[in-house]
């Protein structure tokens, strides 16, 4: 298998204007392979942020990996990653996905505006049980609000500060209306947790159409198989095999739902062995059989 030369975890500070705290990347282009931005070496493998970021996909499809969890997305969607949460974007094999990214320090933004906000805790839109992906499908406002962000701060036209000031805060709102069923767990468990665990997702997003065995992990990770087992069984509550085969179920959806490829070459692409073993899992994941999931979406 090969190197992979991204590095497996980083912080990135972002120093906002305090007076208006918002900054927008416009032009990240997202493969296979590590993201590319508009800076060098912009988010190159699994990275968290002290601001809020807020992304628009503009197009394409393909997983979000948010702490323990594994998202899908597709154009038109919203991602939502508040500050201290470790998460990294793939795209389906072989393509490429055009997103922007706005960073926000959401505390000091809204309650500049609206002081009675100072203590709101938007940390509950984090951890296991947030979907830090809102699909357009399930969100068109926040969608829409998102889009219209990142168009009027290309276009500048005059006054356009104000406007995105109404516009964030209208995002801000439809976040704080989301139903949240559990509070963020402690941030600093998480990055402790998390920054021993990465770099066996990180080799999972690269090498998932391979052979990969849960020793092939532990190496990665410098542990012994048996504390690695125990350490991510705690912290992502299923073991290594499981979190494998969910994660190729994710990237095998968006190829069924995005290209005509047969079954089989899906199967093979997402590191099945046989296609029977794929129908057992995929169906075990989704419920129903591959080709009736695609039939779903034809």
């Amino acid at each position: 298998m090969g190197e992979i030369n991204a590095p497996y975890y980083s912080y990135e500070q972002y120093d906002l204007d305090p007076e208006f705290p918002f900054s927008l990347d416009e032009t990240a282009i997202l493969t296979d392979e590590p993201i590319v931005g508009t800076k060098p070496n912009q988010h190159v493998g699994i990275h968290l942020h002290n601001v809020l970021e807020i992304g628009y996909c503009h197009d394409g499809h393909g997983v979000f990996l948010v702490g323990t969890k594994t998202l899908l997305f597709e154009q038109g969607d919203v991602s939502i990653i508040m500050p201290g949460e470790s998460h990294v974007a793939h795209t389906t094999k072989g393509s490429k996905s055009r997103w922007s990214f706005m960073f926000i320090d959401i505390d000091r933004f809204i309650s500049l505006r609206f002081p009675e906000w100072a203590d709101f805790n938007w940390g509950l839109y984090s951890g296991p049980r947030f979907s830090n992906i809102l699909r357009r499908v399930d969100h068109p406002d926040v969608s829409a609000a998102v889009s219209r962000i990142v168009w009027e701060v290309t276009r500048g036209a005059p006054h356009w500060r104000e406007l995105i000031t109404a516009l964030v805060i209208e995002v801000a709102v439809c976040i704080a209306r989301l139903d949240v069923e559990e509070p963020n767990p402690d941030a600093g468990v998480e990055y402790r947790t998390m920054s021993r665990l990465n770099p066996a997702v990180n080799f999972l997003r690269h090498h998932f159409g391979e052979k990969i065995t849960v020793g092939d992990l532990a190496d990665v990770c410098a542990m012994s198989q048996r504390n690695f087992v125990r350490l991510f069984a705690k912290s992502f509550l299923r073991s290594p095999q499981q979190y494998i085969a969910e994660f190729r179920v994710s990237m095998a959806c968006n190829r069924l739902k995005n290209s005509s490829d047969l079954v089989g070459k899906v199967s093979t692409d997402n590191g099945f062995p046989t296609v029977s073993s794929f129908n057992r899992k995929f169906k075990e994941l989704m419920g129903v059989s591959p080709s009736d999931w695609r039939k779903g979406y034809a």
